[in-house]
């Protein structure tokens, strides 16, 4: 499934790590979690595929949910650095 340009497994993943690293969260409630998310990030594309909401509405989906992948993105980076630094250092 996709919403705009966008994969949502990568999402479902990268938030659900957020989540779980941010939160503690661990065990049932970490695969909850993700089905939450799923479920959520499947209905945008939905309703963003089907044109249930106008084109104005989808316009803005995408931008949060892209926003959030830089966001996640941001996340990635930061943590690699510090490892390597750490690593390195």
């Amino acid at each position: 499934m996709n919403i705009g340009d966008i994969t949502i497994i990568p999402y479902v993943l990268g938030i659900t790590e957020a989540l779980k690293v941010i939160f503690g969260i661990e065990g049932k409630t970490n695969r909850i979690v993700a089905l939450v998310v799923a479920t959520v990030l499947s209905f945008a594309s939905l309703i963003i595929n089907q044109q249930l909401v106008s084109p104005q509405v989808a316009l803005w989906i995408e931008i949060v949910i892209q926003a959030v992948g830089g966001g996640l993105s941001a996340i990635g980076l930061f943590d690699y650095v510090a490892r390597e630094v750490v690593r390195k250092g």
